[in-house]
């Protein structure tokens, strides 16, 4: 609404300082402030801990065993439901900050190996799409790769590894360099002839 207001027209003080500020409450007097004055909340007023009425933070599930191991422990100590609940929140702020801290490593990682093959001048850049299909063709061959292969390459993170797709990439190229290497041994040498048992640098016809 300010900018708008900037933009417009010009209007006279009063009307612009009506649209861009909330109006001032007149004051009061003295007096009539403090007869007008709420009590302030008494923050010294606490509750005994029970397991049955308590309700812990957001973000925290108790089981019946929680809370009555909860209870033991306040009554040991003299903690009030209000301790209870400052400490449960202490906790699972810790318990958060540990749980994402790994979560957040493994995605910077990833986020920075994708970058690299990006980068790369041998697999990266415009040679990049092709690379990604050769490689997909790969591992879409049974002949080659298990099923289950990409997920694992995709939970793990490794699918996005620079020398994991280099080493990929090598193997769809060895397999459709000069057309396709069939899985059939080499058949083997004819027998010689008795002449070229004898004579083993005889030429042969053909």
């Amino acid at each position: 609404m300010t900018e708008e207001v900037a933009q417009a027209e010009p209007t006279s003080p009063v009307q612009t300082s009506l649209m861009t500020e909330p109006a001032a409450a007149p004051a009061e007097k003295p007096a009539e402030a403090a007869a007008d004055a709420a009590p302030a909340e008494d923050k010294s007023v606490t509750t005994p801990f029970d397991p049955a009425t308590f309700s812990p933070p957001e973000g925290v599930t108790l089981s019946d065993e929680d809370k009555t191991q909860l209870g033991d422990i306040a009554t040991k100590h003299g903690l009030t439901s209000e301790a209870v609940t400052d400490l449960l929140g202490v906790y699972k702020a810790k318990v958060d900050s540990a749980s994402e801290a790994p979560v957040k490593a493994f995605l910077e990682l990833n986020d920075k190996w994708q970058a690299e093959v990006k980068a790369d001048k041998d697999i990266g850049g415009e040679k990049l799409p092709a690379v990604l299909q050769s490689i997909g063709k790969l591992l879409d061959d049974p002949r080659y790769s298990d099923p289950g292969l990409k997920a694992a390459l995709t939970y793990t993170g490794a699918g996005n590894n620079p020398a994991i797709i280099k080493a990929f990439y090598k193997m769809s190229q060895a397999l459709t360099e000069g057309g396709h290497v069939g899985g059939e041994p080499p058949r083997a040498a004819p027998k010689p002839t008795g002449a070229q048992a004898m004579y083993p640098n005889l030429p042969t016809g053909g």
